[in-house]
């Protein structure tokens, strides 16, 4: 609850009460917390990926240069 209300600080009270007396907010509260730490978990695989492209990139690269040596006369 209390990442809901850091997003939305000037309503601190008024998530406080939501929260315990309303289950529907209650829900959306838990559905926003997990969404979050979904998008979380994705944006760190996508950052693990996206090294490993560059990686390969890089080996393609240098695999290429070293073919092209073979086609030097």
């Amino acid at each position: 609850m209390n990442i809901v209300k850091d997003r939305f600080p000037l309503h601190k009270n008024k998530v406080e009460e939501l929260y315990h007396g309303n289950p529907v907010f209650r829900t959306l509260c838990n559905d926003y917390i997990y969404c979050l730490e979904y998008l979380e978990k994705l944006r760190n695989e996508f950052a693990e990926k996206m090294n490993a492209v560059g990686e390969y990139e890089q080996v393609k690269q240098d695999l290429e240069g070293d073919l092209n040596e073979y086609f030097r006369d």
